[in-house]
């Protein structure tokens, strides 16, 4: 008498055989390690991007409202991956300066 293997019975052991090994596993750690690297590096470039526009605004003693809009939006991405309290720091000493409208040097 011969039995018939269905096809659940076959997905069955596929599935079973790829959960014990460590394929999945190694691929669930490379695609962990990826996106952790990829997250950082948006911090890093998030971070700079802020000191950078924190630093023009404390050299400047003022702030423009579109820095401003600048500013807040580059802090809340910051925050969305988890930045740390440094960039709150320098967004506040950034916004303690008066808001001013930008003036266009004459030519």
């Amino acid at each position: 008498m011969t039995e018939t293997i269905t096809s659940t019975q076959i997905v069955v052991t596929i599935v079973t055989a790829i959960l014990g090994s460590s394929l999945l596993t190694t691929v669930f750690t490379k695609l962990f390690d990826y996106f952790t690297a990829t997250k950082k590096t948006y911090q890093i470039l998030l971070l700079a991007a802020l000191e950078q526009l924190c630093d023009k605004i404390l050299a400047q003693g003022y702030r423009t409202q579109m820095q401003t809009l600048r500013l807040k939006e580059i802090q809340d991405q910051y925050k969305k991956i988890n930045g740390d309290g440094y960039a709150d720091a320098l967004v506040a000493d950034a916004m303690a300066m008066p808001l001013r409208e930008h003036k266009k040097e004459a030519a």
